[in-house]
């Protein structure tokens, strides 16, 4: 009887929150990592608070020692700009902050489960979210500073995506105006949000709430939310400081090799080992290294899982949903 009304539906929200904190809590006495300087530290434009937001706006995410200026995710910097205004260069908060941003990512992944899968019981989508919550390779994210941009991204693509659901809902257009604010937004912050311009109608039309018409109208709003992002960047950032970027190889070698069947290699032995990470985790880290992943082969132990797990998850979307 205890555990019933502990496990009420009224209670997911909280327990979702303590078992992000009882997974991460002990990053609170975690230093910085790999990277982290590219968004915090006491030597980044964030440490000077709310009035380097502006500033933030006109420089490109990575500015580095070699002379390498790229990508441009605002957000995430801002989200250390304000923090830094109000705690200072407090390494406890940083973690908190990735915490709770975690516990966010939960609570709206259950609000969404709970839009699109009506039909099921609360505790079935609860359960869903609590797996989600629990698996390793998350760590990689929540514990690195940098990966905040990850965690922002995904926020603000579940509400976009939440909001076109609603949208096909009620027919009210102001959810139209949500969806392009928030997956604006997700771009701002990284381009994680791409995969959702296939999952967005995708989920929706499996469920049976777009026709041809709405498939259509939910990828227009993703590509418009893309070119708000094209928009933002070109009239805000400094002109005078040019895109640069030098590529190594031990970072990709798919910045110097283009061939497709390359491309669908690394792929392929990419999400295999994902799928090696979600049965089998060990050694986690924030950044995988040169060869950590054979590219090259269609016949390696990943690439075969990587197959295997796409064609598994094809199934279970088309078949069995």
């Amino acid at each position: 009887m205890a555990l019933k009304k502990i496990f009420n539906k009224n209670n997911y929200g909280l327990i979702l929150v303590l078992i992000a904190f009882l997974l991460y809590g002990n990053t609170l006495t975690n230093g910085y990592a790999l990277d982290d300087e590219f968004v915090t530290g006491p030597d980044n434009i964030t440490s000077k608070g709310i009035k380097s937001i502006p500033r933030i706006f006109r420089t490109y995410h990575v500015n580095d020692e070699s002379g390498n200026n790229y990508e441009y995710r605002p957000i995430v910097k801002v989200s250390f700009a304000l923090q830094h205004q109000f705690f200072g260069e407090n390494l406890v908060v940083s973690h908190l902050v990735n915490i709770l941003l975690y516990a966010a990512c939960l609570l709206l992944l259950l609000k969404l489960f709970n839009l699109l899968f009506k039909d099921y019981p609360p505790f079935v989508l609860f359960f869903a979210v609590v797996i989600f919550a629990i698996l390793p390779i998350h760590a990689e994210v929540v514990a690195s500073l940098k990966n905040r941009d990850i965690l922002l991204c995904f926020i603000f693509s579940v509400l976009g995506f939440i909001s076109i659901t609603k949208f096909t809902e009620s027919m009210n257009w102001l959810y139209v105006l949500a969806t392009l604010f928030y997956f604006g937004l997700a771009f701002l912050s990284k381009f994680d949000v791409i995969p959702f311009v296939i999952i967005v109608p995708l989920v929706l039309y499996k469920l049976g709430k777009l026709n041809v018409k709405f498939i259509v109208l939910s990828v227009v709003l993703i590509f418009v939310s893309y070119y708000s992002y094209k928009v933002t960047k070109h009239f805000l950032i400094d002109r005078s400081v040019s895109q640069v970027r030098t590529f190594n190889y031990f970072e990709s070698p798919l910045f110097f090799e283009k061939t497709l069947s390359l491309k669908l290699s690394a792929a392929l032995n990419s999400l295999g080992f994902y799928v090696k990470m979600l049965i089998f985790p060990s050694k986690i880290a924030c950044y995988y290294g040169y060869n950590t992943v054979a590219v090259y082969s269609f016949t390696s132990m990943f690439a075969l899982l990587g197959l295997g797990g796409f064609g598994a998850m094809a199934y279970v979307f088309f078949y069995t949903v």
